[in-house]
């Protein structure tokens, strides 16, 4: 393992992987980096997503595993994760290039955030030590943690990553991730000046309320259909706005424990039930819009010249959810991610991204965004085989 040669290359090829905070399956890409910080180049050479098997799926978000299943969990991650890299090894293979590191974004099985207390932590899925060993390929991992560490809120970790694709020195745009959990940065000139916060519940909980509303028999609203259908319950909704998360400060960090099914839909809905299920759907598909909304106008409008606000995500393609964003901000023109070349769903991208910027020697950690004390360099390094 010589980081400094990789380092030193001009081109640089990594296969980047992520799980995502929805644990629907591994997100993989390949891309060629040039550069490092504002100077970074990037491009996507491909991408592809590997879903769980439903049963694996299960085991992993049922938020009941104990120590033993824990360890089976991280292992057999670790194996998909690696069966990812090798697909994407052998697409650099058919391009004629050599793959130089891995970065790897485990799947995050618990998150607590510090919020005004020494107790915090993160225990993220998917164990490098196998990708390591089944590609011989070296692998950079665990960017959350060395941000905790460094008293951040190990989220928004892809801050730094929004900043280098889309920074542009006469500008300043937004990214909007409606990921599991829904993410925004606002990118500025300045890295220093860079805001980044988790919003509050995104894709997770409108998955979650489709299980609820139909036993457990779709796991997710395709395209906001039945939301589309629905008819919103303005007391359920004025309920789900009410948490306390959504008046907390930025840098903060949201996690699925904050927002699952028993804590944050449960009560509300048996209070809810004489209405359809689509009423339901929609109401919750709602309450994620105007969370952004009401976040975007709190922490951003007023403070911020944004041109244009950028959308990533599995939450893009709901169009019922997309469509409430843009009316509750009609004024803000509104972009989605893959017309900037990027898929929307590839979070394995992001990974890429930190995993070069650690090769460069170069911090990656935003105290604005995540509230790190100082610039950090980020991830783990897990050695390739020799030679």
């Amino acid at each position: 393992m010589n980081l400094k040669a990789i380092q030193r290359k001009d081109t640089r090829y990594a296969v980047g992987l992520a799980a995502g905070s929805s644990g629907y399956g591994v997100h993989a890409a390949l891309v060629r980096l040039r550069g490092t910080g504002s100077a970074l180049h990037l491009k996507l050479i491909n991408c592809a997503d590997y879903p769980f098997r439903p049963a694996f799926r299960a085991r992993l978000i049922g938020g009941r595993a104990d120590a033993r299943e824990m360890a089976l969990l991280n292992s057999e991650l670790g194996e998909l994760f690696a069966e990812a890299a090798i697909e994407m090894i052998r697409s650099a293979q058919q391009e004629g290039v050599d793959v130089d590191f891995i970065a790897m974004e485990g799947f995050p099985l618990a998150h607590i955030p510090p919020r005004g207390s020494d107790t915090h932590g993160m225990l993220l899925l998917g164990e490098p030590a196998v990708v390591a060993e089944r590609t011989g390929i070296t692998v950079i991992s665990d960017f959350a943690q060395r941000d905790m560490a460094g008293g951040g809120q190990g989220a928004p970790i892809n801050a730094y990553v929004d900043w280098a694709l889309f920074e542009r020195p006469e500008r300043t745009v937004a990214c909007l991730h409606l990921g599991g959990i829904t993410s925004l940065t606002v990118v500025t000139p300045k890295l220093e000046n860079v805001l980044a916060f988790d919003v509050g519940p995104g894709t997770y909980i409108i998955d979650e309320a489709m299980r609820f509303v139909t036993a457990g028999n779709s796991e997710y609203d395709k395209d906001g259909h039945r939301a589309a259908q629905g008819s919103v319950i303005p007391g359920l909704l004025e309920r789900l706005l009410e948490h306390r998360y959504f008046e907390r400060i930025p840098p903060k960090s949201a996690s699925r424990a904050d927002f699952n099914a028993d804590n944050y839909l449960r009560e509300a809905f048996d209070e809810s039930r004489h209405h359809g299920e689509d009423d339901l759907i929609a109401t919750v598909t709602a309450a994620v819009a105007e969370n952004f909304v009401q976040s975007y106008t709190r922490f951003v409008r007023g403070q911020y010249r944004v041109a244009r606000v950028v959308v990533s995500g599995g939450g893009a393609y709901n169009k019922s959810l997309l469509r409430r964003i843009e009316e509750g901000l009609k004024d803000v023109p509104f972009r989605v991610g893959d017309q900037y070349g990027l898929p929307l769903l590839c979070d394995g991208v992001a990974a890429a991204v930190l995993g070069n910027e650690l090769i460069c020697d170069t911090p990656a950690g935003i105290p604005k965004a995540t509230g790190v004390r100082t610039p950090a360099l980020l991830g783990k390094i897990t050695p390739g085989r020799p030679g």
